[in-house]
């Protein structure tokens, strides 16, 4: 990717992609790797398009060699970067927010996080707009759970709500999808 970069390709690109293609590299190598200008970034004000640093920090969030306390923070911070300036009702990135909502409540071993995520995602699911998600992703949306482990026998554990997350991050063609469910030990 660098000696691409440095050859000129994707000229005019955003930065935060290049980044974003750099860490999902390291993500899919088990490796983790991060950038320190991006990861600076304070301040998300609406007028800019902040996907390109959503999908980078969705990306580090998953990289399985950080500290769950830090992947919940990028979990949370995409879901930020995702939905900044999101007004309409049927926007695919209300979709992402919860996607990177529950990852944050999962890495953060967080109950009432995760189905407030849970029901966000729901509710935008059951919108007509929305079928086209609901095709998509099918059985494995189905799969995330409504409950985070809590004590309760039989609720699913938040390393299984992980398991069942990385699916669907991984079917998402905008997240260039390949699962560490390997790793994840499903």
């Amino acid at each position: 990717l660098d000696e691409l970069a440095g050859q000129g390709a994707g000229r005019g690109l955003a930065p935060e992609f290049w980044a974003f293609d750099r860490a999902e590299l390291a993500r899919r190598r088990g490796e983790v790797w991060g950038d320190a200008a991006l990861d600076a970034v304070e301040e998300l004000r609406p007028g800019r398009f902040w996907r390109p640093l959503g999908c980078y920090l969705q990306a580090t969030a998953r990289q399985l060699g950080r500290p769950a306390a830090e992947r919940a923070r990028r979990f949370a911070r995409a879901a930020e970067a995702f939905g900044v300036g999101v007004e309409n009702a049927d926007s695919g990135h209300r979709f992402l927010v919860a996607l990177m909502q529950l990852g944050a409540a999962a890495a953060g071993a967080d109950a009432e996080a995760w189905r407030a995520a849970r029901a966000d995602l729901g509710a935008f699911l059951a919108e007509p707009f929305a079928a086209g998600h609901g095709a998509w992703f099918g059985a494995r949306l189905e799969a995330l759970p409504s409950e985070l482990a809590g004590g309760a026998t039989g609720e699913p554990s938040c390393d299984q709500a992980a398991v069942a997350l990385e699916a669907v991050l991984a079917h998402d063609p905008y997240l260039l999808g390949r699962s560490n469910e390997r790793e994840w030990g499903a």
